[in-house]
């Protein structure tokens, strides 16, 4: 038996193995945040940014670069997300998190982005003294860490959407995530 025989043929189609690895990356975020994981989910959840990004990158670009990852938010994060944050606090931020395990990073440190802070309980009392500290210190912003969840898999909707009408992305999809470990159904 060939082992294409074995793989589900939506997971053949670039766009399916997307579909397939961006539903797992989801899974896995939100099983860290039920958990009370946050770290590990913000750290999952900016590596799907990156690679969004990356997939959302110029043609003949090689590598992502941060004005990749800042182009994805800007046209596929934010417009319809209730976060305050400019594209570049969350790149720094990402920077700050995934080199470092910080919340700072060298971007905030040259006041060139703001300091994020998270905030992982969305009632009310605790929003309004983490807005308290946002009026009182305008170096940082305040994010809800289910707002961006929210917003994420929102653009992630938006991407997969737009994606289907791009040939050359396709392309690149079906290259780069041809041996992806998906789990083929094995759960």
């Amino acid at each position: 038996m060939q082992l294409l025989n074995l793989i589900p043929k939506n997971l053949l189609r670039p766009e399916g193995r997307l579909k397939r690895v961006t539903k797992e990356l989801l899974q896995a975020i939100r099983a860290c945040s039920e958990q009370r994981l946050f770290g590990p989910a913000l750290i999952l959840l900016y590596a799907g940014i990156d690679m969004m990004a990356s997939l959302s990158r110029r043609p003949d670009a090689k590598h992502v670069e941060r004005k990749d990852f800042l182009k994805w938010v800007e046209d596929y994060l934010l417009p319809n997300a209730n976060l305050s944050c400019a594209p570049i606090d969350l790149w720094a931020a990402r920077c700050g998190l995934i080199h470092s395990l910080s919340y700072d990073s060298s971007w905030t440190d040259r006041d060139e982005a703001r300091r994020i802070r998270y905030v992982f309980d969305d009632s009310d009392a605790v929003k309004r003294g983490m807005r308290r500290l946002e009026e009182q210190d305008t170096s940082l912003v305040v994010v809800s860490f289910g707002g961006l969840l929210q917003a994420f898999e929102t653009a992630v909707e938006g991407f997969l959407r737009d994606i289907e009408s791009m040939p050359l992305a396709l392309e690149r999809i079906n290259r780069e995530l041809a041996f992806f470990p998906l789990q083929f159904g094995l759960r």
